[in-house]
């Protein structure tokens, strides 16, 4: 049996369309189905609309909002670096997954 391949595609948006306060990500909309689907041996691929950096809603990451999976994920370089350098979208269009997510954070249409 061949291994699951799971597309997660994220936003690249960090600030509201006012251009007033930060946006992005949020975190837990990522780390859990990240975590859950590298325990089961499945291979992930991080993705966003342009590639690169995905920044990471700061509301995301308080206190009552940061659970322990989030955490962990958070403070792990090697995680962060995924969130420096995701796939561009486009880059994959001829590639084929089992499944696609959709990590929760804001977009914008432009």
């Amino acid at each position: 049996m061949s291994v699951l391949k799971i597309l997660i595609i994220v936003t690249n948006v960090g600030m509201y369309a006012s251009g007033n306060l930060e946006t992005g990500l949020w975190l837990s909309e990522l780390t859990h189905i990240y975590h859950a689907t590298k325990e089961k041996g499945y291979e992930v691929t991080i993705a966003s609309p342009r590639g690169g950096n995905v920044p990471v809603d700061p509301e995301s990451l308080k206190h009552f909002t940061l659970d322990k999976i989030s955490e962990r994920y958070w403070n792990d370089s090697n995680f962060r670096q995924l969130l420096k350098n995701s796939h561009r979208l486009s880059d994959l269009m001829q590639e084929e997954y089992d499944l696609v997510y959709l990590a929760g954070g804001h977009g914008r249409n432009g």
